[in-house]
């Protein structure tokens, strides 16, 4: 049995509204698809999907973890994250039209147009009331408010009607909580408030209005009317905003700090606690087929499914990456690489140079004499900020950067003068390649360690040289070629590990190390023919992205065995472009189908992959070797 309903998603769905703990995002940046559209929020589940009826007025999830669905006509829908299993009149439901659903221990409350269904242990037993507009469980007691007052189940299995004044006796019954030592109750008439609901008790109406819906923070309540906006309350019932939009609410839900207000004509807003202003709306605009919105529900794992008249139900996920392309500034939307250096990002767009982004936006850089019109497919940086850039057949652009500070005199005479000392930033370009002693014009990947740089060819092995820029003198310290013990020069990556060895893997599979200038080629020691896109450590232990075999990791000190990254679950894509840790000690992995973010215990286990791609707001899909970076604040 499942007992955690997101467990699924995985294997079906995409994953989307967990966020990755702590404050990291990664920003990759994509080289394969030309893509500027707006990102779709939301995944539908219709009928076509298995949905037994369109119009989902109700969404609750049981103490096992499965989702319930209630219809207008097609009865109930239990969701697994994959399946529908639909259980209706012929099954025992006492009707097939369901208004509300609660969970209640192991049982599941239904409210339907003729009266409750209790389901349990795969039995239903029916109790006959007016028409149920609203279930809650409160404290442990279950409320039922129906088109003629309120009614109860007591622990023995009896139906009882609660009698409180003839106002809400009689009245049709929206919604209830409690707050405050008090029940508040809406209904069509008005918005009232009593100490209790299952004896008699003095009942004092708080508005007159059309009330559809309640909900509270810790200070105040906010109840919703039909067609007069949304009144803020505090919690002694007094009046603090009154906002007469949206109109025709049908529920409203405090989550995360905003009201998410549903709509049978406009779709979803979200507005502002404090000041009832919208913040944001939810549409077709990002997915949302119809705008008649019944209601959300937030499940135990934080995420959002929506339910709709006439739309089925939505799982939303809000979008977590901010999209650069030509629409925002940049020169193209294909981007082959990317590092972050001193509040900068750095990428390389299409042949057409370099840009970078910073606290002011998207800056695009002139280009540079004999390093124009030519793919940048590697950045690395060093510790004053100065960025090395590598190319496919033009060499290597070191780009010096250099801050000074100036002063600068402002006012109308002596006495008002006022000096400010502002900095400065220069630019200086120099470009290494074979005509000014490089051993190659092709790169692939750069290493900047505290004294020298490391540059990986595509067929002439590895380069380990220094540049004194105010001479513009190269030094070649060392160039490590077959002669040297590298077998495959086809390089694909280079990646430094704690004790000062720089690791290499190649386009045969082969792997390697070099340390204090002597090559240690292992060769192709995963146990597969494929190539090895991508190196990354993680302490000891060291994991490589393969082309079309997986993620492969370390498992003894000498690097001598390595084994397949494998688990309950699976990454999206055998293919592995891209690897980089989060401070969470999670692994991400980007291939031609998105990014995966991949949970490791510590037995090397994978035990979670979360899935993020188009409808997530990662629109590039297709990622590049390696063009994965993180700046200073941890994106």
């Amino acid at each position: 049995m499942i007992k955690n309903l997101n467990s699924l998603y995985f294997q079906h769905l995409v994953h989307s509204w967990q966020k990755p703990h702590g404050a990291l995002l990664l920003l990759i940046l994509s080289c394969g698809l030309n893509i500027t559209a707006q990102t779709n929020e939301l995944q539908g589940f219709t009928v076509e999907d298995g949905v037994p009826q369109s119009q989902v007025y109700a969404i609750a999830q049981d103490t096992v973890g499965y989702l319930w669905l209630g219809t207008q006509g097609g009865g109930l829908a239990r969701f697994d994250g994959a399946t529908f299993e639909v259980l209706d009149e012929k099954n025992g439901l006492i009707s097939n039209h369901v208004n509300s659903l609660a969970a209640k221990k192991k049982s599941l409350i239904i409210g339907t147009r003729k009266g409750i269904s209790i389901y349990k242990n795969r039995t239903f037993k029916n109790f006959k009331t007016p028409a149920v507009r609203k279930i809650k469980v409160i404290n442990n007691v279950l409320f039922i408010g129906t088109s003629e007052g309120i009614y109860t189940i007591s622990e023995t299995q009896e139906l009882i009607k609660c009698e409180l004044s003839e106002t809400i006796n009689n009245a049709p019954v929206n919604d209830i909580i409690f707050k405050n030592k008090h029940f508040w109750i809406a209904t069509p008439t008005g918005f009232y408030k009593t100490k209790n609901i299952l004896k008699r008790s003095p009942v004092s109406q708080i508005a007159h209005g059309n009330f559809k819906a309640i909900t509270t923070t810790n200070t105040n309540l906010f109840a919703a009317t039909f067609n007069d906006g949304i009144k803020k309350y505090d919690v002694n019932g007094v009046l603090n905003i009154a906002s007469n939009f949206p109109k025709r609410i049908n529920s409203i839900i405090n989550l995360d700090g905003s009201l998410w207000v549903s709509t049978d004509a406009k779709g979803l807003f979200i507005l502002n606690q404090e000041t009832l202003e919208i913040e944001n709306t939810i549409d077709e605009r990002h997915g949302l087929t119809v705008r008649h919105v019944r209601s959300v529900f937030e499940d135990r794992n934080k995420q959002l499914w929506i339910a709709t008249s006439g739309g089925g139900f939505f799982k939303y996920f809000p979008n977590q990456f901010k999209h650069y392309d030509k629409d925002t500034g940049l020169e193209g939307n294909r981007i082959y690489a990317v590092a972050s250096a001193k509040n900068k990002i750095w990428f390389s767009v299409e042949e057409r140079g370099l840009s970078y982004i910073d606290s002011l936006g998207i800056k695009k850089l002139p280009a540079t004499q004999a390093f124009d019109n030519v793919k940048i497919k590697t950045l690395a940086s060093d510790t004053s900020g100065s960025v090395w850039a590598g190319s496919e057949g033009k060499g290597l652009l070191y780009k010096h950067i250099e801050v000074y500070d100036s002063i600068v005199v402002s006012g109308t005479d002596f006495s008002s003068l006022e000096f400010k000392t502002i900095e400065i930033e220069q630019i200086t370009d120099y470009v290494l390649n074979e005509a000014k002693g490089f051993p190659s014009n092709w790169i692939r990947a750069i290493y900047v360690d505290t004294k020298d740089i490391w540059a990986a060819t595509y067929g002439d092995g590895i380069v380990k040289f220094n540049f004194d820029f105010k001479n513009e003198q190269l030094t070649i310290l060392n160039h490590f070629e077959k002669e040297q013990g590298i077998d495959d020069l086809l390089i694909r990556d280079m990646k430094p590990d704690n004790n000062g060895r720089v690791w290499y893997g190649t386009q045969k599979g082969a792997l390697g190390f070099i340390e204090n200038n002597e090559v240690t080629h292992l060769g192709p020691i995963l146990g597969v023919n494929t190539a090895i896109n991508t190196l990354v450590f993680k302490g000891k232990t060291l994991y490589i992205g393969t082309s079309d075999s997986g993620i492969f990791h370390s498992t003894q000190d000498d690097y001598s065995v390595f084994k397949l990254l494998s688990g309950t679950k699976k990454p999206t894509s055998k293919n592995s472009y891209l690897l980089t840790f989060d401070t969470e000690g999670n692994l991400w992995t980007g291939s031609e189908r998105g990014i995966d973010k991949l949970i490791i215990n510590k037995d090397q286990e994978l035990i979670d992959v979360f899935h993020y791609g188009r409808s997530d707001g990662f629109l590039g899909i297709e990622t590049c070797l390696n063009a994965v970076a993180e700046d200073e604040q941890n994106t």
